[in-house]
């Protein structure tokens, strides 16, 4: 009985040097070895993926952000702009709306300068305040088109200064992420036109 059970250990011991040998000399220990070979070919790639932006992003995602626009003009009508990129690339553009300080926002943005919230398939742009400032809206960095965003990010223009002076424009925005073909393009104007009603695009 004692005779029976010392050969099954040496030969459970024989077996487990067996698989060591076989992993070691094998691409398969490397993987089980190596842990620069680990990093670079299976945790880093996932952990950028995972966490660095850049990539495609899911609909139905909240992004959110600020911007500011400010400066002092030496005569009444000189712009002034802010430039925002999402860090993921959208499925599709989102459907902007500039919310101007004091205005109510439209049912597509529920929320506030201090909660900026969007729907799906909008950007939702809240100004917190403003002075010395024109007419404002979302644009386009790719086209130039005013009432416009793109799938990377979007600017905030500002049509020109009231008078000489300093002038300012800041608050938050919130998109929440389309998911494809959710959100319905709006007709862009170029930013040369005045927006319409003289007021920030909306």
């Amino acid at each position: 009985m004692k005779t029976e059970r010392r050969w099954k250990v040496v030969a459970l011991l024989a077996a487990g040097i067996a698989v060591g040998v076989v992993m070691v000399g094998t691409p398969a220990g490397a993987h089980v070895s190596g842990w620069t070979h680990n990093w670079k070919q299976h945790i880093k790639p996932k952990a950028d993926k995972r966490y660095l932006p850049g990539g495609a992003i899911t609909g139905g995602r909240t992004l959110r952000g600020t911007f500011s626009i400010d400066g002092t003009a030496t005569a009444p009508g000189q712009q002034g702009s802010d430039s925002i990129s999402f860090g993921w690339t959208l499925a599709s553009a989102p459907v902007p709306h500039f919310i101007a300080a004091g205005t109510s926002p439209p049912a597509d943005c529920p929320g506030t300068v201090a909660n900026p919230k969007a729907r799906k398939g909008h950007l939702c742009v809240y100004e917190a305040d403003n002075e010395n400032v024109g007419a404002r809206t979302v644009y386009d960095m790719t086209t130039y088109s005013g009432s416009k965003a793109d799938r990377y990010g979007f600017g905030v223009y500002m049509y020109g200064a009231v008078a000489a002076g300093f002038y300012t424009s800041h608050g938050t925005w919130a998109v929440q992420t389309p998911s494809p073909s959710s959100a319905t393009p709006r007709t862009a104007a170029r930013l040369s036109d005045p927006a319409p009603g003289g007021g920030p695009g909306q």
